[in-house]
């Protein structure tokens, strides 16, 4: 299924390719988690084992082993069949299928999610292309109704560096812009799935003070630009991150969504 996978992806088939890289990224995440749970418990009842400690301590450090084990053999179950790619092929699978219009990809791709820290300097090259290309795709999947890209252009072009929290790849390639930040940020703010936050919701409150930041900076005589236009799609749930508009990574079965039309 991998090579079949993969083959269709060098066809250039968008969704492929997005579930290449998204089954690689997940499964390349599952087995850190899971090699490390098990190192980290086998260290306890190997520091437990040299210990006078009660049965029932010893009993929950056996537990945690015995939990560790499975959640290694259900990785080995999930991501066995899995093909793995190293940090550039992901980003070049990624990238494809956002360029070829996948909803899924274009979010991943354009906040900076097909990069990890861990890999940044190997993929040094593929970061400059990212750095030239994030708006225009950032900027297509929020015009198609993408919610959190919205959120996260908005809060992008605000330019706000005093938060000590790691801002997304996006944020940091984007040049400040009030005006379009606040265009962003007020068609964000009108969504229905916005609006209907609870009253004091940190999104809510982060967007309103956001509005009212880009404002501010805009100078006196400028006039106030009109939101964005962003289509309303059913069942939209605001996921961004308040504090930086970041998203959280894509499920692989998210692959499976429709391209977007070219216009």
């Amino acid at each position: 299924m991998a090579a079949d996978l993969r083959a269709r992806a060098d066809r250039g088939d968008a969704r492929a390719a997005c579930r290449l890289a998204a089954e690689a990224m997940y499964c390349d995440g599952a087995w850190l988690a899971a090699r490390e749970a098990e190192r980290s418990a086998q260290r306890v009842l190997a520091h437990v084992a040299k210990m006078p400690v009660d049965a029932g301590t010893r009993e929950r450090v056996r537990g945690q082993q015995a939990a560790a084990e499975a959640n290694l053999a259900a990785t080995e179950a999930r991501c066995g069949g899995v093909d793995p790619l190293d940090p550039a092929e992901r980003v070049h699978y990624w990238r494809q299928a956002a360029l070829a219009g996948h909803p899924a990809a274009m979010r991943h791709y354009a906040v900076g999610n097909a990069f990890r820290w861990r890999d940044v300097v190997e993929v040094a090259p593929q970061l400059d292309i990212y750095r030239r290309e994030a708006e225009s795709v950032a900027t297509r999947a929020a015009r198609a109704g993408d919610l959190d890209l919205a959120i996260a252009l908005g809060l992008a072009y605000l330019g706000t560096r005093d938060d000590p929290s790691w801002r997304p790849f996006l944020a940091q390639v984007l040049r400040p812009d009030p005006a379009r930040a606040l265009a962003w940020l007020q068609a964000a703010r009108a969504h229905p799935a916005v609006v209907a936050l609870p009253p004091g919701h940190a999104l809510r409150e982060r967007l309103d003070a956001g509005l009212e930041e880009a404002a501010g900076q805009l100078p006196l005589d400028k006039p106030v630009p009109a939101p964005e236009a962003l289509p309303v799609l059913a069942g939209v749930v605001p996921r961004a991150d308040p504090r930086n508009g970041g998203i959280g990574d894509i499920d692989p079965t998210a692959c499976d969504a429709e391209l977007l039309r070219r216009h």
